[in-house]
């Protein structure tokens, strides 16, 4: 028989528990750990590992009574004495808000300003009017009755009172100044009576007038034609005028300096101070005050002058440039300026001596693309000049000339020659290649020749020219890329073609007999005496005739006949 052995109730409800391995189930407190497996306290809940008020989560007493406030605003700097308004907006937060009000003071000590009660949520403002200077904090403050309460500083964090939850601004500083004093006024004196000062006497500044060459030759401005225009420019104008005049027939000129130091309106002119010298006459390049007061020294167109003070040799000088003329021709360049001198002299015996830049009997045309000054006077007899829209259709060159010879005329090439071109013996056309070196020559022989040369040829002496009679010795046309004439050369006659024309550095002149055709040409000639062109050029038609069977252009007629 078997014996069954019972156990008390409370026992067998021991050892199950034991058995089971698990934790008696208890509830946690606010902010405590929730435990495993998790369990609260009524009323809350475990969020992150923490027993929590799942309505306000953020405060560790779990209380969720306290109102809110949050957008203060209201100036930053106050003065003593002066009333300011601060605002603020006030909600229920995480209670009942039932009053609102604003705190100021210093290090937590507070001066409340009077709230509003009741209130609701809602933006209130609130008028203060400090007394006294320092920096104050400024802080709104809500009220849940007497539950709860947040302020904005001045608070106890989580517990209350609370830290208001904001957004902020929920506080600010405010910079309390004393006023200004308003200052005293200072008594306008009464003003002395200024005399009248004595009058600046006049200043005279004067000399003789002078035309002087690019090489440094002076001699007297021209008795007649046009004077030229003079004016002293102050460097302080208030209250200064100066008159100038010239007398060409004397040669000098004077300019009176006034000053006003009367007027009480404007200040009185220095006692000195610099005047530029602005001046200019037709046919000069700029007429100027020299270093010394001498012919050639440098420019010095700004000088002091004194109030009183009389100067009488500060000579000018104007600086002319050279010019040509062009008898029983037409004149067409480009980039090529010049004035007329307001009297002109004869070159030689063929020069008719007229201020003209085309001269003679056979006069030609002047193109527009010639930049010159005539002062008022025709380029000619007749001032013929072309409208401004001409383009010459067909322009002699030695290019064009070359192709043309090698189509249609007999020639000949010469690999050598020298500096009197004896190569050539006998009347033609002739070809030479100076590209790699200019070809340098002195004479030429008394033969009629087209002499076409690829590069440059520098004519070096006096050219062919019969001096007993003024004629050329021959017929001579030179085609080349580059002509140069060196400064030893006063005459070369013959017909001379080439985009470049060098006339060479000189004092003296350059007389051309025959013609002269160029693109650019370089002006570098300049006579002692501006009165005489630089350069002659006399259109000589006997060359032509005499190379007529070499500049001449064949022309053909046929017709095919059954």
């Amino acid at each position: 028989m078997k014996r069954v052995i019972l156990l008390p109730f409370f026992l067998v409800i021991f050892l199950s528990i034991f058995a089971s391995g698990k934790n008696v189930l208890a509830d946690h407190t606010c902010y405590a750990s929730c435990g495993s497996p998790p369990s609260c306290s009524p009323g809350l809940s475990c969020i992150g590992g923490i027993c929590k008020n799942a309505s306000c989560t953020d405060r560790p007493d779990c209380s969720c009574k306290q109102p809110n406030c949050t957008a203060l605003s209201g100036p930053a700097t106050a003065v003593v004495g002066n009333s300011y308004t601060y605002s603020a907006s006030y909600n229920n937060g995480y209670g009942t808000l039932d009053k609102a009000g604003m705190g100021i003071g210093t290090s937590c000590i507070s001066y409340i300003l009077p709230t509003v009660y009741p209130a609701s949520p809602n933006t209130y403002s609130f008028n203060w009017k400090p007394t006294a200077a320092g920096t104050y904090t400024v802080f709104c403050d809500a009220w849940n009755d007497a539950i709860a309460e947040c302020k904005g500083a001045c608070n106890n964090g989580a517990t209350n009172p609370y830290a208001c939850a904001g957004p902020a601004p929920v506080s600010m500083t405010v910079n309390v100044v004393m006023p200004t004093p308003t200052p005293t006024p200072t008594p306008t004196p009464t003003p002395t009576p200024t005399p009248t000062p004595t009058p600046y006497p006049a200043s005279v500044v004067s000399g003789n007038l002078q035309q002087q060459s690019v090489t440094a030759v002076c001699s007297s401005y021209p008795a007649t034609g046009p004077g030229p225009t003079i004016a002293l420019i102050p460097q302080y104008s208030t209250g200064v005028t100066t008159v100038c005049a010239s007398n060409l027939a004397v040669g000098s000129y004077a300019c009176t300096i006034s000053y006003d130091n009367q007027n009480p309106l404007q200040p009185p002119p220095p006692l000195s101070q610099d005047f530029t010298l602005r001046t200019t006459a037709s046919g000069y390049t700029t007429g100027q005050w020299e270093t010394g007061n001498t012919c050639g020294g440098s420019s010095n167109n700004t000088r002091n002058v004194g109030v009183g003070q009389t100067y009488p040799s500060w000579h000018i000088f104007y600086l002319y440039t050279p010019w040509i003329k062009v008898l029983n021709s037409s004149f067409t360049t480009a980039g090529l300026g010049f004035s007329l001198p307001a009297t002109v002299s004869r070159y030689d015996s063929d020069d008719p001596g007229h201020r003209y830049i085309l001269d003679g009997s056979a006069v030609g045309i002047a193109t527009n693309i010639l930049t010159f000054n005539t002062t008022n006077q025709p380029v000619s007899a007749n001032n013929w000049q072309v409208a401004p829209n001409y383009t010459a259709n067909t322009i002699f060159s030695k290019s064009s000339f070359l192709s043309y010879v090698r189509s249609r005329k007999p020639y000949q090439t010469l690999n050598l020659l020298d500096k009197n071109l004896s190569q050539i013996t006998q009347s033609g056309i002739y070809y030479y290649n100076a590209s790699t070196t200019p070809l340098q020559v002195i004479s030429a022989p008394s033969v009629n020749f087209v002499l076409i040369v690829d590069g440059e040829i520098d004519i070096n002496q006096d050219f062919n020219r019969n001096a007993s009679n003024d004629t050329p010795n021959a017929s001579i046309a030179i085609l080349a890329d580059t002509i140069s004439f060196n400064s030893a050369v006063a005459y070369a006659y013959g017909i001379f073609s080439a985009p470049n024309i060098n006339t060479g550095r000189s004092t003296t002149g350059l007389k051309i007999k025959g013609n002269l055709i160029s693109g650019t040409f370089a002006m570098d000639r300049f006579q002692s005496n501006n009165s005489y062109p630089s350069t002659f050029i006399v259109f000589y038609p006997n060359t032509y005739l005499g190379l007529l069977p070499y500049l001449s252009v064949d022309k053909y007629n046929w017709q095919q006949t059954q």
